[in-house]
């Protein structure tokens, strides 16, 4: 039992990342829908046009951001799968794997491209009616300048 203290902690060790990542994640869809609200409050009160074309902007860093948090969780993911499946080769000290190890680029081959995590399902329906919100917004200022200058 002795020998898999090492093991565990390094399990809690992968978990508690998979945690702050998803954390992060959340964190960054709320100032996602934040942003916004206030570009679309903003550009309102100060009638500018500007306002939404940054707040759109920054809403696809954010989006870009969000994903690459998710993909970041997805490899940090497979590593914890990883050490799961080979917890007695772990606890028997097996010089092939070595406890503690972080390095995720073995992994990236088995996990989603950073572009396929960014159009994802879940990605999709949270960002895509922001952007098209913001958009259309865009547009009816856009024509609504046109044609009353």
């Amino acid at each position: 039992m002795n020998d898999m203290n090492p093991t565990i902690e390094y399990l809690k060790m992968v978990q508690n990342i998979i945690s702050r990542l998803g954390h992060n994640s959340f964190k960054i869809r709320t100032g996602a829908v934040v942003l916004f609200v206030v570009g679309l409050i903003s550009s309102e009160f100060f009638s500018n046009m500007i306002v939404l074309i940054i707040a759109l902007i920054f809403l696809i860093i954010i989006w870009y951001l969000d994903s690459y948090y998710l993909y970041l969780e997805r490899l940090f993911r497979n590593l914890y799968d990883k050490i799961v499946d080979n917890i007695d080769r772990y606890s028997k000290s097996d010089n092939d794997f070595k406890l503690f190890n972080m390095h995720l680029k073995e992994f990236k081959d088995r996990t989603n491209s950073l572009i396929k995590v960014m159009i994802s399902l879940t990605e999709i329906l949270f960002y895509l009616p922001l952007i098209i919100f913001l958009s259309i917004t865009l547009s009816i200022y856009y024509i609504g300048l046109v044609f009353f200058i």
